[in-house]
């Protein structure tokens, strides 16, 4: 199977991004690509969490540029021993290039879209374990 990812006048940012995001994907060539707007946090928030991996995710968000790859790979490994268990876990690569090409930006806007995409879910996840289910405004009235 061959397959390429288009980039458009490769800045020198983006060229190193497309190298790193293309090893992930010859590690990863089996998860399913989309072509959402999600970012790698949104595939990651996907798959069930663990206190480990959470420290994974947050090592992740705060690595530099050099330390990126590392820690990228070591959550695309993760997605993908996740993938058979965890359904809907999908990669828009063409985002991940862009994101990685744009990583050290002195804004972190990356890292804060990333953040909010994982910690926001996370925060969904706890208020849907927290609803009474007596106390839900559907519900009919006893």
């Amino acid at each position: 199977m061959y397959k390429h990812i288009f980039v458009t006048e490769m800045g020198p940012d983006q060229e190193v991004a497309a190298f790193i995001v293309g090893s992930l994907y010859g590690l990863c060539w089996e998860i399913q690509e989309t072509h959402e707007r999600l970012t790698f946090a949104s595939s990651l928030r996907k798959t069930e969490k663990s206190q480990s991996f959470e420290k994974r995710f947050l090592d992740l968000y705060r690595s530099d540029i050099n330390q990126l790859p590392f820690h990228l790979t070591q959550c695309a490994r993760y997605l993908k021993s996740k993938r058979a268990s965890a359904e809907g876990i999908a990669i828009n690569w063409r985002v991940l290039i862009d994101d990685v090409a744009n990583w050290d930006h002195p804004d972190r806007y990356v890292q804060r879209r990333w953040a909010r995409d994982w910690w926001s879910f996370q925060q969904d996840v706890t208020d849907s374990q927290n609803l009474d289910p007596d106390q839900n405004e559907d519900s009919p009235a006893k």
